[in-house]
């Protein structure tokens, strides 16, 4: 049962990376109207620091998300991209950790990002930010 609560852990964290990846639009999903609330009042309280710690995981995903997607077009079996799945799950959550963040928060922040247009752009802001270092 562990086993298969950390595999949808970070399968939630591999979908929130593309997720938070791309700039949202009108085409975000909707929440129902008291989720809707509770995601915007939460949004105020990400602190700078969160959103530029969000924004530096995000960068460094993508990159590891590269790499991993290459080695996933060479493996030869379906046991070997089931194992190269497997690491790159674990660089992931590494990642989000190294950057201090936990997997619960990265993913709050990006379902809360899609709901708010105004962190959204917080992040955005922070991810042009990251890129032009």
């Amino acid at each position: 049962m562990l086993t298969k609560l950390r595999a949808k852990t970070t399968l939630h964290l591999a979908l929130a990376s593309l997720l938070a990846a791309a700039p949202m639009g009108a085409g975000a999903m909707a929440a129902e109207p008291h989720q809707k609330m509770a995601q915007q009042q939460k949004a105020a309280e990400y602190s700078e620091a969160q959103l530029q710690a969000y924004a530096k995981t995000v960068t460094e995903i993508r990159q590891a998300n590269e790499k991993w997607q290459s080695k996933m077009g060479e493996a030869g079996t379906q046991a070997e991209a089931d194992e190269i799945r497997k690491k790159s799950f674990g660089e992931m959550e590494t990642i989000v950790q190294n950057n201090g963040l936990s997997v619960e928060e990265y993913n709050a922040i990006t379902m809360a990002a899609q709901q708010d247009q105004g962190l959204n752009q917080r992040i955005l802001d922070h991810l042009a930010q990251h890129s032009g270092r």
